[in-house]
């Protein structure tokens, strides 16, 4: 079997298996509904930006929409950090502020508009033939992974900190629990991950062939 079989059924199966958690999130009754909408949609959009690998074989996007769907990335890290903190914080509440999280990806669309979205479909596919050429896709590339560390940061300060708390209030293993599970939560979430960045070195390689899939 190739190896490009390989990662597309293994991808395939990470799809269902984040879209079926997702579905239970969403669905179970609980007082953490915040929490649960939150990773939930998490899941939903790692499926999405896994599913490059496979979805041409079922459906044809428009290139518009295929743009899209590869910066509907930029909510993964944004949506895992508040995911944390509302796990974290039994009062936390989505305000106003949070919107600052949406910057990035209308960051990287605003960037896209002149030179895509803005042009004729031929044009769009030729953007897409030589798109990880393009100084477009090395801006956000590189802001993406930058943000990427900056949040990854982010998530450990407010986890250390989060451990050091419990610590220094309780001594009953059972008020770890949040705690135990966000470590797991992220061993789980790290597949999704490795499967994302696998991706990125194909496509920054023309492993994988953008314009190919396209026209598949």
């Amino acid at each position: 079997m190739e190896k490009s079989s390989i990662i597309g059924l293994l991808s395939f199966v990470i799809v269902l298996l984040f879209l079926f958690f997702a579905f239970f999130l969403l669905t179970v009754k609980t007082t953490k509904k915040l929490s649960n909408r939150l990773l939930a949609t998490f899941l939903i959009i790692t499926a999405i930006d896994i599913s490059v690998f496979f979805y041409r074989n079922f459906i044809n996007l428009p290139l518009s929409l295929e743009m899209i769907r590869i910066q509907i990335s930029s909510f993964k890290d944004p949506l895992l950090f508040l995911y944390i903190l509302s796990v974290i914080y039994s009062n936390f509440k989505l305000k106003t502020k949070h919107l600052v999280h949406i910057l990035p990806w209308l960051i990287n669309i605003m960037v896209l508009f002149p030179v895509f979205f803005m042009v004729s479909e031929d044009k769009k596919l030729l953007f897409l033939e030589h798109y990880s050429e393009t100084s477009t896709f090395f801006f956000s590339s590189n802001f993406d992974y930058i943000l990427s560390i900056i949040y990854l940061i982010a998530e450990i300060y407010y986890l250390i900190r989060y451990r050091k708390l419990l610590l220094e209030n309780y001594t009953n293993k059972i008020y770890f629990h949040n705690y135990n599970w966000l470590k797991q939560l992220i061993l789980f979430i790290i597949i999704g991950q490795i499967l994302t960045t696998i991706k990125g070195i194909l496509r920054d390689n023309n492993v994988v062939d953008i314009a190919e899939i396209m026209q598949k």
